[in-house]
């Protein structure tokens, strides 16, 4: 019965707070990136309606330790493809975390490959 009534007691947090975020939505990121390009990952905070929370203040940041090919800014989710390599990245609202992100960075093509 316990356990219920927390149960309930959350439900009730989200009712209470309708533009409480509890979900976010990735879109598909590239497939790869090739040293010295860019790209700006997007996420979309959603409420318990499944309403875009627009302004929630969503964070990024790399998931694996050590070094990655790539750099991201927190806020902004801009990602600087620097060294062929691969890591994860993960957005997050407050304690909410999305699914990590695969990113991959590859090499620039040789000129001659280019003819």
């Amino acid at each position: 019965m316990l356990a219920l009534g927390l149960a309930s007691a959350a439900c009730r947090g989200l009712v209470l707070d309708p533009a409480r975020v509890i979900a976010l939505e990735i879109p598909a990121p590239p497939a790869s990136l090739v040293v010295g390009d860019t790209t700006r990952l997007t996420v979309r905070a959603l409420n318990a309606q499944g309403d875009e929370v627009a302004d929630a203040p969503i964070r990024w940041a790399i998931v694996d330790t050590g070094v990655v090919g790539f750099t991201i800014d927190s806020v902004s989710g801009l990602v600087t493809a620097v060294e062929p390599d691969t890591g994860r990245v993960q957005a997050r609202v407050e304690s909410l975390r999305s699914d990590p992100i695969l990113i991959t960075v590859v090499a620039a093509p040789s000129p001659a490959a280019l003819r």
